[in-house]
């Protein structure tokens, strides 16, 4: 188990985890005085589309064959990874279902996270300056 969940484990060591997207893990919230993993939605969907379906050298083919001969040469990398991204929603909603059914008091979180919130975010990363009264 990946150093991320030590302390979930200290409080639920029957959360469910899912190390794959150890890059989406956001920490736990309390649900009804559980503990679940929370993990960025936009981010686990980054790791479906980048390490899994593009890497997947059969998904691959199989698109650019869909593909053949309806987009322009420009386009087919967009297009691509689109199609990847319809894949990846399709795929982390049957994976949501799965951990459901199997455990749904100790599965997961998914965060969706507004766009203006991951503007701030990243706003946070400036270099603070005191303002000072005039």
């Amino acid at each position: 188990m990946s150093d991320n969940y030590w302390d979930l484990n200290d409080i639920n060591p029957n959360a469910k985890i899912e190390p794959v997207f150890d890059q989406a893990y956001m920490g736990y919230a309390l649900v009804d005085g559980v503990a679940k993993a929370v993990y960025d939605r936009s981010i686990a969907l980054d790791v479906i589309v980048e390490l899994w379906l593009l890497q997947d050298e059969e998904w691959v083919t199989k698109v650019l064959k869909a593909l053949d001969g309806k987009v322009k040469m420009s386009e087919v990398d967009k297009k691509v990874k689109d199609i990847a991204y319809i894949d990846a929603v399709n795929i982390l909603d049957n994976l949501v279902n799965q951990w459901d059914t199997e455990d749904k008091m100790n599965a997961p979180i998914l965060l969706v996270m507004p766009k203006m919130m991951e503007a701030q975010i990243e706003n946070d990363d400036e270099i603070f300056r005191l303002k000072e009264d005039e």
